[in-house]
Order: structure tokens, then sequence, then C-alpha cells
């Protein structure tokens, strides 16, 4: 009975599907029922079982071998041959299997063939991705340049009486006594520093928080004069007892060595810091002007101001575009300070501090070009920790360049600093895309090239009037193919690292434009003085109260000038570039330091038919702006 069933089994099992659904179980494709129901001899059957077994075919295939050695052998033991004399006519079994799998192969199907060679052709590509990801594993970034040092060098070799750093390291260490005490603000930095909101205090409390901190208001004053900021850079925490109090150096440095620290990491609480000293300055002028109707006191009102620019001119030092946008915002706060109690306390300032505000204004000349060399420091320290370097200024993207690239990515999209490390599923996994990041990447060369011409191209437009530019060009980086998809996977550090440069163009546009306001507001005010009224156009300040009349920024034409209820009135035609009286654009209503400020563009409109930045750029006005 269990042979039987054995059998039944066996028969299935070497039966075709189609058979068996048809309720036919011959089990025709066991090439070994073959052998055996042939009744060779015993060494010509093992001869035939070697050779069908060795040669690796389909069963049916096997079955045809089979079939066709059982008859040539039974036609040799028919002619008298000897079982043995026949097996050993065979040859090497291997060999014999070798030659009929080559011969079965070739009769094989089109889409069989056509499938070994592809099988065959993906292995040797796999086997070559493999090793190529194996040897990019294993090649490592050269980083050889410490900028960290070329930067802070600079600090060290500026004398200790010229560096503002000090004092307002001072500053931080009084401002913030108040509310913590010695150990805890020596692990603070001078940023964490809480600097009260004179709005949310109100006036008589502002005042009386002044009037106490008079001498804190004199110390960023002495600090703001300083001819240096010279405040040294670092990638770890600066806090403030981390610093020579008598120098600003760094008392130890950070702990491990250049190749850890990168630039684009360097905190900069000093920058953060400068914005809380000018409002506090600017609380301190409010109240020196008597804004309350209280007698107003010029000179201390004047030096306020300058030292609001002299915190302005420290931050355009460092050569970062971030701080050179709060150098900007620094001199605006003093723009609206002036602008201000020039409406509202007209007599407040002689004619000889007006005329000594408008050349220290005029004076103001933002280091863009040191800010986009700045820039390109930070990408080339970015280069050497992606790429390798084949001693000739090239090289590849590497393994452990895209892990960085990944990190950093992670950080900017959560949005923070935070330390973000990959998974070893996720490194593994970029170790694994590295061939394919090398056919694709740009070379080390070629993406520097790509950066500096991104830089340049937006340098020169920074050095250009915005009527000359085109507003394609100016908008370089949105137009540019390496920020479409398939550059930002061949520029993967230009398209995370490249700086906004259409952006930084409207910030040191908008404040060129907010400086010339500014002289010209205090050339409208001194020829009031002296003639009795204002001028009937700008033109009549040229050249006694102004050497020179600036134009629109804009467009290049005159700026526009009214007298409006008796108070004069600013204006540039703003990128609409057509003439709404004066009356600015949403944007500027909203938020006066957001408006764009970019090439014209009058025939860009919006589903209503508006411009979308409909509107002019009031650039002064002591008149009420509808």
């Amino acid at each position: 009975m269990s042979v039987a069933i054995e059998s039944f089994w066996r028969r299935l099992r070497h039966t075709r599907l189609r058979d068996v659904v048809r309720g036919r179980i011959d089990g025709r494709l066991d090439w070994r029922r073959v052998i055996g129901a042939a009744g060779l001899p015993e060494a010509a059957a093992d001869v035939i079982h070697h050779v069908v077994r060795k040669a690796r075919l389909w069963r049916r295939e096997r079955v045809d071998v089979a079939t066709e050695l059982v008859a040539h052998l039974q036609d040799g033991l028919e002619c008298g041959a000897a079982a043995e004399a026949l097996a050993a006519d065979f040859g090497d079994a291997r060999e014999a299997a070798r030659l009929i799998r080559r011969a079965k192969r070739r009769c094989r199907p089109l889409w069989w063939q056509a499938w070994w060679w592809l099988s065959r052709s993906a292995a040797s590509l796999l086997g070559v991705y493999v090793l190529a990801a194996l040897w990019l594993a294993t090649s490592t970034p050269s980083v050889k340049v410490d900028y960290l040092a070329e930067l802070n060098r600079q600090v060290t070799q500026t004398p200790v009486e010229d560096r503002a750093w000090p004092v307002y390291l001072e500053v931080a260490r009084r401002g913030g006594r108040e509310k913590h005490d010695e150990q805890a603000l020596a692990e603070m930095s001078v940023a964490d520093i809480d600097w009260p909101d004179f709005d949310a205090l109100g006036p008589e409390a502002s005042r009386t928080w002044i009037a106490e901190h008079q001498d804190l208001v004199g110390l960023i004053r002495t600090a703001a004069a300083k001819p240096y900021f010279a405040a040294p850079l670092s990638p770890r925490s600066m806090a403030i007892g981390g610093f020579d109090p008598e120098t600003g150096e760094i008392i130890e440095p950070p702990g491990g060595d250049f190749v850890s620290f990168t630039v684009i990491d360097t905190l900069l609480p000093h920058i953060q810091s400068m914005r809380d000293y000018a409002f506090v300055l600017r609380q301190d002028a409010l109240v020196a002007a008597g804004m309350d109707g209280g007698p107003g006191n010029g000179p201390r009102v004047l030096a306020d101001i300058e030292a609001m620019l002299g915190l302005a001119k420290h931050c355009d030092e460092s050569p970062f575009l971030v701080a050179g946008l709060v150098a900007i915002a620094l001199d605006g706060i003093a723009y609206e300070l002036t602008l201000e109690l020039m409406r509202d306390k007209p007599g407040l300032f002689t004619t000889e501090q007006l005329t000594r505000l408008a050349h220290r204004v005029a004076a103001i000349n933002y280091s863009v070009a040191m800010w986009v060399d700045g820039e390109r420091m930070i990408y080339n320290d970015i280069v050497q920790r992606v790429y390798s370097d084949n001693g000739s200024g090239d090289g590849h993207m590497t393994a452990a360049g895209l892990c960085f690239l990944q990190e950093k990515a992670g950080q900017y999209a959560s949005g923070g600093w935070q330390e973000i490390n990959l998974s070893t599923g996720g490194r593994l996994a970029l170790y694994a895309s590295g061939p394919a990041a090398y056919l694709a990447v740009a070379s080390r060369r070629e993406t520097v090239d790509k950066y500096n011409a991104l830089l340049d191209g937006g340098l020169a437009n920074l050095n250009r009037p915005l009527w000359e530019i085109a507003y394609e060009e100016w908008r370089y980086k949105s137009e540019d193919p390496a920020f479409t998809p398939y550059g930002r996977v061949q520029y993967p550090a230009i398209s995370l690292f490249a700086p906004a440069m259409q952006a930084v163009s409207s910030a040191v546009e908008r404040g060129r434009g907010v400086r010339e306001g500014w002289v010209i507001g205090i050339a409208l005010e001194l020829y009031r003085r002296d003639q009795g009224g204002w001028p009937a156009s700008l033109a009549a300040l040229s050249p006694r109260w102004l050497p020179t009349l600036p134009v629109d920024r804009i467009n290049g034409t005159p700026l526009r000038y009214r007298v409006v209820d008796g108070r004069p009135l600013v204006y540039s035609l703003g990128v609409d570039a057509d003439d709404d009286n004066g009356r600015p654009s949403e944007e500027y209503r909203e938020q006066p330091w957001a408006h764009r400020v970019g090439p014209p563009r009058p025939e860009k409109t919006d589903q209503s038919g508006k411009h979308p930045h409909d509107g002019d750029w009031v650039v002064w006005s002591l008149a009420e702006v509808e």
C-alpha cells in the first residue's frame, strides 16, 4: 500500500501542470524512470544518470537528453559493444554535461535567451556597483583648511583697546545680574540676557528703567564707539564666562580639532544681541527727547542714534550675510527713530547736530563684497567635508559627504540647530547610493565653479542699478538650472547652502534707499530752517544742502516729492513702476522692512488686475501716510 502511495506522489511530482489539471498523472517528466525503464547495465545507466544530473536543465529537457542517451547506448549494446566500453567513450561526465547544456540552451525560446543575457548583465552591473560602493565608502573627504581660525586670526591681531567685544560682554554681565547669579550668568550667552520689552512696560516704567540704568546705556555707547567689533567665533556654546573679560578672547578653545567644526555651525549670539542694545538706545533717546512733553536733550539723543549706527557698523564687519542683514535692520531702527523725532520734535536738533548726523549717515556703505566672500568661505568649508581631494582642486562626492549633507538638510528642515545624526540604516542606505551619486553629482571643481558663478552674478547685480537689471536676471536663483529638480541632484550642496541673493539684493537696496531718504530728509529740514519753508522741488537742495541728488533706486528717474498738509513726502514709484501719489504698498503698511524692492515689473498683475506689489515706496515722510 505504501509503495502505491509513494508511486502516486512521485508520478504527481513529475507530471506537467496542464496534465494534472486534465487528470493525467503520468509522471512523464521523471527522467530517472526513463533510465530505469531502459534496463541498461549498471555501468551504462550510471553514466547517463551523472550526465543528465550535472547538465542542470529543465525537467522536460532532462527527459529528452535521457531518452537520447539511452537510445545511443542501446544501439551500442545491440552492436556488441561492452557497457564499460560505451561508458568510457563518454569521457569526462562534467564536460559531456556542459556541452549538452550549452546545446540545449541554444534551442530554448527567444524570451529565455533575452532573460538570460539580461540577468547576467544585471548581475555584472550589480557586482561593479557593489565594488564601486565599497570604494566610495572607503574614500573620505580631506579637511585641510581651518577657516574658523582664519576668521579669528583677525580678532587676535586687533589691538585690545580697539576691541568692542569685551565692552559688550560687560554690558551683558551688568544687564544679567539683576535676574541671575554670577555662576548662572557665566554659563549664558549674550543673546540669553532678558532685556525689558519697553512696549509692554509702558511709558512710566520705561522711563524709570532708563533712569536707573544710565551707566548701562553709557557702556553701550562706549562699545559702539570702538573702532572694531573683534568678536571671536566658535561652533560651541559662546558662554559669557568663556571669554577673557579684558581681551574678549576665548579662554579655553573648544574641545576637538577644526576637522570636527564647520563654519556654518558657528554661533552668532553677539550679532543677535545687537538688536537688544539698539532698542535700549532707542528707548533712552525717546526719554531724552522729552516725548512726554518735557524738554529735549538733543546731544544725548544724537549720541544714542550715533551709537545705533555704531552697532550696525560692528555687525557690518562680520563676514556673514546674516550679520550684514542685521546691520541693515539696525540702521533702519535708527532711521525710524530719527524720522519720528523730526516729525514730533522738529526743534530737538540744532543745525550743527543735523549736519553731523547727515555726514554720518551719508558715510554708510555696506560691505556686501565681504559678506559674499564670507559665504564663499562657508561653502568651501562644506565642500572639503563632502568631496574627496585629488590635490588639483578636484574630487568626487563621497559617501561620508552624502551623510553630511543629509544631516545638515535635517537640521534645516527641523528649523533648529540641534544635532541630528543618521541611523545606521540611513547611513548604510546613503553609502549604497554612493556610485549613483558619483555619476549624478557634479565634481568638486564643477560645484565650486558653479557656486562662485552664482555668487558673482548676485554680487554683480548688487553693484548695478536696479533699472538696468532684467527681472529674470535678478531672480537668478529661481531661474538657474542648479535649482531645477535635476540641478538639485547634480548640485546638492548648492541647493542646500546657496544664499538667496534675490532677498539679499532686496534688503541691501532697501537699506541704501533708506540711507538716501534719511539724508534727503535732513537736507529738507536744513533747507526749511534756512529758507523758511519747504522747497518747491528736490532739485533746490543741490548742491548746497545735498551735494548729489539721489534718484529712484528702482527705475532711475528722479524721486517723487510732494508737500502734504504742510509736510514733505519723498517716495519711489516702487516695483509696479507707476505713480500712486505716495500711497504705500500693502507690504509697506504691514511691515516697512519687508516690502519688495527689486527691478520694476509694470506688466505683472494678479487675478484682480492689480499689480501684486501695487503702491509706492515711501523713503521719507513727515506727513501722514495714507
